[in-house]
């Protein structure tokens, strides 16, 4: 905790709007396929896909924000970041 605390200092306004941001989209998805699945066919097709297409900016999200500080605050290329995978 002390590491991410110290990695989004003087961005941690940017993030958290971004969190709100990224939950008030959230919603009117939701809302939004809701609505659309009250049609009978069309709508169990496409609500799924639009959510499974809109709710991956969740996970999307945190992961370039941390690219994004870890390259800029420490210096980290992606490269030395992606030798996790391996």
């Amino acid at each position: 905790m002390k590491r991410s605390w110290a990695l989004t200092g003087g961005f941690k306004g940017t993030y958290f709007l971004a969190a709100v941001v990224l939950g008030l989209i959230t919603l009117a998805i939701n809302f939004a396929t809701s609505l659309l699945g009250l049609i009978p066919i069309l709508g169990q097709i496409a609500a799924p896909l639009i959510q499974l297409l809109f709710m991956s900016l969740s996970t999307i999200l945190p992961a370039v924000a941390y690219h994004d500080l870890r390259t800029q605050k420490e210096g980290t290329p992606t490269a030395e970041l992606a030798k996790v995978f391996e």
